[in-house]
């Protein structure tokens, strides 16, 4: 999911570059610049954006097939999480994720304001599923949990929407000014091997897991949210850092098609 998100998160910083590659869109950039600087040709705004989406479409097209190539795709090790929520207080520390069927995503909606340097989005996995090592210790409902193993996590139709903004510094280089990101789901399960509970079973263990799971995300959507926002632009950032403008356009170029330039 990670890698989809820094597609779309950082797709409005590529508006203009799609812009610029055969006769045609150069003269969709010059319209684009004039209109920019006089602000009253919304017709001139409104082709361009439609135009842009329009590409995005086809760089995400690409995104998935290089999901699909390489699936399941790792995921950086998320380092140690202390979980507090009701009845729960845990330490968990999550290594070796690895993602699947990511690339079945749908896009539901792409918007593009190529004025404000911001992209609209909303896209759906019908099912997106999770699978790594855990360590767990603290405390569930009053017992104390530990133990370490395999884990699973599995949802369905998970919605993703949200807007990113985008920022062009004064030295020409390009980063993410701000992520706003929100979901929902129709189900969430899990399930996780070595868990040590006094006195309970592996079934009972796995189905407390999947209250908690189903509880933790839907009463914590904004922190979840939040989180993963704050740290996808931090990534975003730090691989963007000192890229200017035209260096982006030509890793798109290379990425689209890396056998030939798109000029």
């Amino acid at each position: 999911m990670r890698v989809l998100l820094f597609t779309v998160f950082g797709l409005t910083l590529f508006g203009l570059a799609f812009s610029h590659h055969g006769n045609e869109e150069e003269h969709l950039l010059d319209s684009l610049l004039d209109a920019y600087v006089k602000r009253d040709d919304d017709t001139t705004e409104k082709c361009i954006n439609n135009y842009i989406d329009n590409l995005f479409k086809k760089f995400l097209e690409k995104v998935r097939s290089v999901l699909q190539e390489h699936e399941p795709y790792p995921i950086p090790d998320l380092g140690t999480k202390q979980i507090k929520d009701k009845g729960y207080q845990v330490k968990i520390e999550l290594t070796n994720i690895k993602e699947y069927t990511a690339s079945y995503f749908e896009i539901n909606c792409l918007k593009s304001s190529v004025f404000r340097l911001t992209e609209e989005f909303n896209i759906t996995f019908p099912v997106l599923h999770l699978e790594g090592d855990h360590k767990t210790n603290g405390i569930v409902l009053g017992k104390k949990v530990n133990g370490d193993g395999e884990f699973n996590v599995s949802f369905t139709n998970l919605i993703l929407w949200g807007k990113a903004y985008a920022h062009i510094n004064l030295n020409g280089t390009v980063q993410i000014k701000q992520l706003t990101l929100d979901y929902a789901f129709e189900t969430v399960t899990g399930k996780a091997t070595g868990l040590k509970v006094k006195g309970w079973k592996e079934t009972q263990i796995n189905n407390v897991l999947n209250r908690f799971i189903k509880q933790y995300f839907s009463d914590n959507e904004r922190l979840v949210s939040d989180t993963i926002a704050d740290e996808s632009v931090k990534e975003i950032n730090s691989l963007l850092k000192g890229m200017s403008l035209i260096q982006l356009i030509e890793w798109i170029k290379h990425f689209i098609s890396p056998s030939k330039r798109l000029v």
